[in-house]
């Protein structure tokens, strides 16, 4: 039957799923997953603890089951009973994914604890049910659709050439620019960088800038990246062998 996966689900502590909700226990378990990938591969490991990372768009796409803010209050209920603890060791300023690890310790307590579900939604000032009415069937992803694989979205922020090419993106083609992998980001604002270093003006990017999208065929999504890939035609500057 189509309807059921050849591949092994996740499994459901029914003990967990008892004493602290079954959406929280299944995202409990998918967290409990990464941080045993990252462990394994060695990556992710800051302060003493190993550590996964995603946004909660990319969360959905481990949980299509669930609207995004039941995934977001699954996680802040987490958070606020204290099993994950959250922090940010994102190299970007601009990227503020929460990194997510067990509070394993807190979670032994809870194992042995006699509390029920309904006690405990109380100590931690939990709604008894709530965000329990959606279906949970979930399955077990393979590492590439997340975080080895993450794309970040190209967000305003510092750094004002950057800011000027996204809003002219949006103003041109209607819709963000496509996002990009943590390397390419880097990329750009590296090339940026260098534009800046060899006396390109901010009046200058914006009339390249303005001139690249009056061209730009209807088939070109706009990718920055391929815009500075022909910095040497707009700029007189060849960013692939100037930028180090």
């Amino acid at each position: 039957m189509s309807i059921l996966f050849n591949e092994n689900p996740l499994t459901v502590n029914t003990e967990l799923a008892r004493k602290i909700g079954l959406n929280e226990s299944i995202v409990l378990q998918q967290i409990h997953y990464w941080i045993k990938i990252n462990e394994k591969a060695k990556r992710n490991y800051k302060g003493g603890y190993y550590w996964t990372y995603n946004t909660f768009e990319e969360w959905q796409e481990q949980f299509p089951f669930w609207s995004l803010s039941t995934i977001k209050r699954i996680f802040a209920k987490l958070e606020k009973a204290g099993l994950i603890i959250t922090g940010n060791y994102n190299k970007l300023k601009i990227d503020r994914t929460k990194w997510y690890r067990i509070n394993y310790q807190a979670l032994e307590t809870l194992e042995n604890s006699p509390k029920c579900q309904n006690e405990l939604m109380d100590v931690s000032n939990w709604s008894n049910g709530s965000g329990q009415n959606e279906p949970t069937i979930t399955r077990d992803y393979p590492e590439t659709t997340s975080e080895t694989n993450k794309y970040l979205r190209l967000l305003n922020g510092d750094d004002i050439f950057l800011d000027f090419y996204l809003d002219e993106h949006r103003r041109k083609l209607k819709r963000e620019h496509v996002r990009v992998t943590e390397d390419q980001l880097f990329d750009i604002e590296a090339q940026i960088k260098v534009l800046k270093k060899y006396g390109v003006s901010l009046e200058r990017w914006k009339k390249e800038v303005r001139e690249h999208f009056r061209k730009l065929p209807k088939s070109n999504n706009g990718n920055i990246l391929a815009f500075l890939r022909a910095s040497a035609r707009y700029f007189e500057i060849d960013l692939q062998t100037t930028a180090q």
